[in-house]
């Protein structure tokens, strides 16, 4: 279980999404939480090591 989160919460769209909203969403849509600042500053931070390589 632990290895398919991993892998989703890697992919690159769940990265981009990260960086542009300020909600997290659970599986049926509700609100489910936020996006820390600190959040998105490592998705933006792990988008940019990879456009670099």
């Amino acid at each position: 279980m632990k290895q398919g989160l991993r892998s989703y919460i890697s992919r690159k769209a769940y990265l981009k999404v990260l960086t542009l909203v300020s909600n997290r969403f659970d599986m049926n849509e509700q609100s489910n939480g936020e996006v820390t600042p600190e959040q998105q500053a490592i998705a933006e931070q792990k988008l940019a090591e990879w456009n670099n390589k």
